[in-house]
């Protein structure tokens, strides 16, 4: 795929890193969701957002992104392929996975590319992030919100958030154009 394939791709508009205090965060976990939404919303400021609906981007830790061929993708359900992706993030990381597929036009066979994370990291993360002050509009996995910046110019802003390392958390703001 190249650029000329997309259109105008996204550009990274700015950036912005905020420190988070030993407790907030440990091993990609979050531990402090209230600190965690001060802190985010501290980068929100900084980048400028606000009053403009946006879609964020969510990574949490061990989070699992795939991209396979599929056999045969039944009507109503979900390949088998996919739901291995997802017995894998059950197994190796514990607790109840959630995750999305977005089917891709690859030509003559059937793709999908699949994230996949536990649900309470991520539930852990959109609480913050949904307190955080800025107007989301939607959110999604970061390996599917990487897709929509290249493929949906219609949002205005993509928000990709990072809070799974330790001692900050990053925030990367994409305009559509």
């Amino acid at each position: 795929m190249c650029s000329s394939d997309l259109g105008e791709l996204p550009t990274v508009v700015d950036a912005a890193e905020v420190d988070l205090d030993d407790g907030i965060v440990r091993d990609g976990r979050v531990l402090d969701q209230a600190a965690l939404a001060r802190r985010i919303g501290e980068a929100w400021r900084v980048l400028g957002l606000g009053g403009v609906p946006t879609f964020v981007g969510l990574h949490p830790v061990d989070s699992v992104v795939r991209t396979l061929v599929v056999q045969e993708w039944p009507a109503g359900g979900r390949p088998s392929e996919v739901l291995a992706v997802v017995g894998t993030v059950r197994e190796q990381h514990g607790g109840e996975p959630v995750w999305n597929t977005d089917r891709l036009d690859a030509g003559d066979v059937e793709a999908a590319r699949v994230v996949a994370c536990r649900r309470e990291d991520l539930s852990n993360a959109l609480w913050a992030a949904r307190r955080s002050g800025v107007w989301i509009a939607g959110v999604e996995l970061t390996g599917l919100a990487l897709v929509r910046a290249l493929t949906r110019p219609t949002d205005p802003y993509v928000v990709l958030l990072d809070a799974s390392g330790p001692g900050a958390a990053t925030v990367v703001l994409l305009d559509q154009g």
